[in-house]
């Protein structure tokens, strides 16, 4: 049977901050800096909702100037009387979203961005502005 998430989760969900992390570091004088980004997406089953995290790192490669990370929650709550299929497991889960939900995820995304980017512009470097929907690779 397949599965479709507009099938057993609310139209509705609820976004948080869950962690925003800087660390400032010494610069060098290595010339050749190389900027990453790196985002994992995960989900936790906890009775009839399910928790995704969406987690973004940016950091330099030599590890110099900052390293910043930011995750946001997201909460989807099940429709009433559905329970989760025993055969989807989280990564499966989060699979499903990203294919039939993009517009949620990048949204979350989109807010990590802008949290990005003002953290790096207090902390007086040029904002930061990193994509703004989900990065598949590092890049």
């Amino acid at each position: 049977m397949e599965i479709k998430l507009v099938d057993i989760i609310k139209d509705e969900y609820e976004f948080s901050v869950e962690n925003v992390s800087y660390e400032k570091l010494n610069a060098s004088s290595e010339k050749e800096l190389t900027l990453n980004t790196s985002d994992t997406t995960a989900a936790s089953f906890v009775g009839d909702s399910v928790l995704v995290r969406l987690e973004r790192e940016v950091f330099f490669s030599p590890r110099q100037l900052f390293s910043i990370t930011v995750a946001i929650g997201i909460v989807f709550h099940l429709k009433d009387g559905y329970t989760l299929p025993d055969d989807l497991d989280e990564k499966a889960f989060v699979g499903l979203l990203i294919e039939e939900s993009p517009a949620i995820i990048n949204n979350a995304y989109s807010r990590i961005s802008a949290i990005i980017s003002s953290i790096t512009g207090f902390a007086g470097f040029q904002p930061l502005v990193t994509q703004p929907t989900l990065i598949k690779e590092n890049s």
